[in-house]
């Protein structure tokens, strides 16, 4: 959330009750490592269902999801600050940039050549 001009509007996992679906986000960063990976993301989610099992409000059990855990995010802005936004995190101006950012923006980047060309057109990955 480093981009403060933008407003954020983020699923609560305090509210949300994850028993029925836990969905974790494979974003292939893990190589070789996969498979540990998966397992601790399987062991995470039996975990948060015996805690909700057993009597735990969903916003205590929580505390056992990883941050591979798939949310829900509306991202608001205007022109001037997504450009700014991609410029860092698509096109890397100022550096090599965190993978799964990375293809978050270059996805959004994708989009919004389609969409608004004209604004949009002059960056490049």
């Amino acid at each position: 959330m480093r981009h403060r001009l933008f407003s954020f509007s983020q699923q609560s996992t305090r509210y949300v009750n994850f028993a029925k679906d836990v969905f974790f986000i494979d974003d292939g960063t893990h190589g070789e490592n996969r498979n540990i990976w998966a397992y601790a993301m399987v062991r995470a989610a039996e975990t948060y269902r015996d805690l909700i099992e057993a009597g735990e409000k969903p916003e205590i059990a929580k505390a056992v999801l990883p941050m591979s855990l798939a949310t829900k995010i509306v991202v608001s802005g205007n022109v001037r600050q997504w450009r700014h936004f991609l410029q860092l995190r698509a096109c890397e101006s100022t550096g090599k940039v965190h993978p799964q950012m990375r293809k978050i923006a270059v996805d959004i980047l994708g989009e919004f050549h389609r969409l608004y060309g004209a604004l949009f057109g002059d960056l490049v990955i």
